[in-house]
């Protein structure tokens, strides 16, 4: 994917909570909500990967589970849309050694189609000519043939790409343990702890009793939270209305661009000139000079 692809459709999406002329702070909060938006589809689709099982629905259904026990919900899908498309395409050819089998296959009513698909049985890898593994991610129809004639029960691991699995975010970087508050930004910290709490407000929300439950220790932990906040308030700097400064967003510093200046900007400004008599100071209004006729230069 371009970035400029990447950027337009961020654009897209952004478009339908922004509008043009927007204030700074309105602007803010809009881009907040459209984060949000997309936090919460984002865990919306991590619980029903991880809480549901999809039915079953092709004769594969060992190579199908395995699929739907790997892949996110959405992954899965597109998978199974190749196996269904596998059912079209047959082997024609077969060329083997010692370490590779090389398989060339053809389309129903296609016999000039050809593709080859390279498997290793030592390694159990899969290679195949299309390229689609390696351009979206998921196995293809013609890898998915291969593993029926070679009787798996399961995707090879070389066939799976983490990113699209249910453990893609299970080793993400976190902070080190003797890392300080100080040593984070705090805004950092603070869209960190949004993200978190947004999580656990939709599991929460499905049961009155863990409503209940995640509500009282909330009030608990704001009012620990609150001390702690008001003890450490003392040793930090404090405005006049008592609130804490914080790094702010400033102006930012105003530097020569590139390419040709144009005119150098000075103090003095120029002033104007009478078309009469090339003076400065007045107009050809209220000019003194008296006029020269137009015939008095023909003489």
């Amino acid at each position: 994917m371009r970035s400029t692809q990447r950027c337009d459709s961020m654009n897209a999406y952004l478009n339908r909570f922004l509008k043009i002329r927007l204030r700074l702070y309105e602007f803010v909060q809009q881009f907040d909500r459209a984060i949000l938006r997309i936090r919460q589809n984002e865990a919306k689709a991590d619980f029903e990967s991880n809480n549901s099982s999809p039915v079953l629905s092709t004769k594969l259904s060992i190579l199908e589970n395995h699929a739907a026990t790997v892949y996110t919900k959405e992954s899965f899908l597109k998978f199974r849309e190749e196996m269904k498309n596998a059912e079209l395409f047959f082997v024609v050819g077969l060329v083997s050694d010692v370490s590779m089998r090389a398989y060339t296959l053809s389309k129903f009513r296609h016999p000039n189609l050809k593709w080859e698909v390279q498997f290793s049985p030592n390694i159990v890898t899969l290679k195949c000519s299309c390229m689609m593994y390696e351009s979206i991610g998921i196995p293809c129809c013609h890898m998915v043939v291969v593993m029926k004639v070679e009787h798996l029960e399961e995707i090879p691991k070389s066939c799976i790409l983490k990113r699209w699995t249910k453990l893609a975010k299970m080793h993400t970087r976190s902070t080190p343990e003797n890392q300080t508050d100080n040593d984070m930004d705090w805004f950092v910290q603070y869209g960190l702890l949004s993200s978190m709490c947004n999580k656990l407000s939709y599991y929460v929300s499905d049961t009155s009793s863990s409503f209940l439950e995640v509500k009282n220790e909330i009030e608990n932990l704001t009012v620990r939270m609150e001390e702690l906040y008001n003890s450490n308030l003392k040793g930090k700097k404090v405005a006049g209305d008592g609130a804490v400064i914080r790094n702010q967003v400033r102006d930012p510093n105003i530097v020569k661009i590139k390419g040709n200046p144009g005119k150098v900007a000075t103090n003095f400004q120029k002033g104007r000139l009478c078309s009469r008599c090339k003076r400065v100071g007045h107009t050809i209004r209220t000019c003194t000079e008296p006029r020269i006729p137009q015939n008095s230069h023909q003489h």
